[in-house]
């Protein structure tokens, strides 16, 4: 039996061996989330679980494919059973599911949507909701994707209404989404429609230079001149840009500006919890 956390009590055991930097970057996120504890390798991690309380989830770091074999999975499982074990994937192993082997019972992460992909998850399981990672090892994504969706469905009644052209509830937050094509505003604004949220288009900084609502910036293509003005540009609300392929070096920059940068897609659990973090954007 493992005892639920709070949020300041979650155990987390990072097995830790790379040092590229965008996984530099995923590690600092989870020194932020959880109560860490570090090992360089799975042999490592496995003498910490014979010598410690058992962690609520184990995390693996990877910077490369193949870098983790099935059997470092099954030992880990069988030396803590009740942790949810994941996968912290580095740019190079982002297209592992299409073109490589990945790891079967284990949770993919890649490392531009920490630290709200977990949070997400910390938060849900803290306060007894339901949450994807309480399927079985077995699950695959797309049986998550579909659990996903029948949560929604059910929690949400009134967002079909209000797809079919009812007003809006007067109670929905503003969002402000800062996007130069109408097919990027529609398809943030939509994920925003989901959680209660109503999506402002805007098409140049100068337009929202002055709001002090939450602000989601697309960009598309990762673009350096974007980050030297998000750089100088000190924003108080909950800002978040999203980007193909972010730079850690320059996503670690933009954190210390206000900012949070995540790689698209992004998934509306995701979403959900950045919108959810901050009472601003409440």
């Amino acid at each position: 039996m493992i005892e639920r956390p709070d949020a300041g009590s979650l155990r987390l055991l990072v097995v830790d061996p790379a040092r590229e930097a965008d996984l530099r970057y995923a590690a600092e996120q989870l020194g932020r989330l959880a109560e860490c504890r570090w090992a360089e390798s799975p042999s490592a991690a496995i003498r910490l679980l014979k010598e410690d309380r058992p962690p609520h989830w184990i995390g693996l770091l990877q910077s490369r494919p193949g870098q983790f074999d099935r059997r470092v999975v099954e030992r880990l499982h069988a030396a803590a059973p009740l942790a949810r074990l994941f996968l912290i994937t580095g740019s190079w192993s982002e297209g592992e599911t299409r073109s490589g082997h990945p790891l079967p019972g284990v949770i993919r992460v890649p490392w531009h949507h920490l630290p709200f992909a977990l949070l997400a998850e910390r938060d849900a399981w803290i306060a007894g909701d339901p949450s994807s990672w309480s399927l079985p090892r077995t699950a695959r994504p797309v049986d998550r994707l579909e659990w996903r969706s029948d949560v929604r469905l059910h929690s949400q009644p009134n967002e079909a209404a209000a797809a079919g052209g009812m007003a809006e509830p007067s109670s929905r937050r503003r969002v402000m989404i800062l996007a130069e094509q109408r097919e990027s505003f529609e398809s943030i604004a939509g994920m925003c429609r989901a959680l209660d949220h109503t999506g402002m288009w805007a098409r140049t900084p100068r337009d929202v230079e002055e709001s002090g609502e939450p602000l989601i910036w697309v960009w598309g293509a990762w673009s350096e001149g974007g980050a030297a003005l998000a750089a100088r540009w000190h924003r108080e609300a909950p800002s978040l840009i999203l980007a193909d392929f972010p730079r850690a070096d320059a996503c670690r920059d933009l954190h210390a500006s206000g900012w949070h940068v995540a790689g698209r897609p992004i998934s509306l659990e995701y979403l959900a919890a950045w919108l959810g973090h901050y009472p601003a954007a409440r």
